[in-house]
């Protein structure tokens, strides 16, 4: 009779017909992945010369990294002791100066500069390491004094 009771009592606490409810929402993930480059540049060493009676020649190489579909435009800047791109300088102490020149290509007759399209170089992106070979030059001219003569350039990415 006991047993009965507590089936009856058991019984009484879950009512016929009962379910669990469901209900539908949506998630929608997002991710939004901004282009973004990253450049790193070495130096151009011209070496130990005597004289600037004949053009000197070297090149130097950067490495650019974009994010995949991400558009580019490498520009390099006048440096810091030129008025234009296409006559830039390296100086030595506070007055000498010695010209120099850095172009796209190897005949050394498109020069680089900064202007989109005109004098820069561009690509894709694809997520790896691209290099780029920059060449210089040291055009005859006369032989300034003696000395280590420098400069500063800057790279220019767009995208």
């Amino acid at each position: 009779m006991f047993r009965n009771i507590i089936s009856a009592i058991a019984i009484g606490l879950f009512p016929a017909g009962a379910y669990a409810a469901q209900t539908n929402f949506t998630l929608s993930p997002a991710l939004t992945i901004n282009a973004a480059c990253t450049v790193a540049g070495g130096s151009i060493n011209f070496g130990v010369i005597a004289t600037t009676a004949l053009a000197t020649d070297a090149t130097g190489s950067l490495t650019i990294t974009c994010t995949p579909s991400s558009h580019y435009e490498i520009g390099l800047d006048a440096g810091q002791n030129a008025s234009t791109v296409t006559t830039r300088r390296m100086k030595f102490g506070a007055s000498q100066f010695m010209n120099y020149a850095l172009y796209l290509d190897l005949a050394r007759t498109q020069n680089w500069g900064q202007t989109a399209g005109t004098d820069t170089i561009g690509g894709n992106g694809n997520g790896a390491p691209h290099i780029f070979t920059v060449y210089g030059r040291i055009p005859s001219q006369t032989t300034p004094l003696s000395g280590v003569y420098t400069d500063i350039v800057r790279i220019v990415v767009t995208y």
